[in-house]
């Protein structure tokens, strides 16, 4: 079982961890984060637009802002992000620079 939030010092209405998994890929994937974590017993909001369409587009300012807002409020234990490996490049001639390549 996952660790409730009264072990922990969180504040879930019903005691589980809520785990927010942003690029979370395909949805009810059996053998995915999201689907281990609940079995785990956590509760598990996933962020993809293959999901949610549009209302997931976290390059859209006002998901942007929607999303921060709910992280900001506490409502959260834990996020994973794993954003499209193809979408993001490491130069080696700037480390912290960072280029989409389509």
């Amino acid at each position: 079982m996952c660790c409730t939030c009264a072990q922990v010092g969180g504040h879930a209405m019903d005691g589980r961890w809520h785990i927010l998994i942003l690029f979370a890929g395909p949805p009810e994937r059996k053998d995915g984060l999201a689907a281990f974590l609940r079995k785990l017993g956590c509760a598990v909001t996933e962020i993809d637009v293959r999901i949610g369409g549009a209302e997931h587009d976290v390059l859209d300012p006002v998901v942007q802002q929607r999303l921060l807002a709910r992280v900001q409020g506490g409502e959260f234990h834990a996020i994973f992000a794993a954003p499209p490996c193809n979408c993001l490049l490491y130069t080696s001639d700037a480390a912290d620079d960072m280029q989409c390549v389509d």
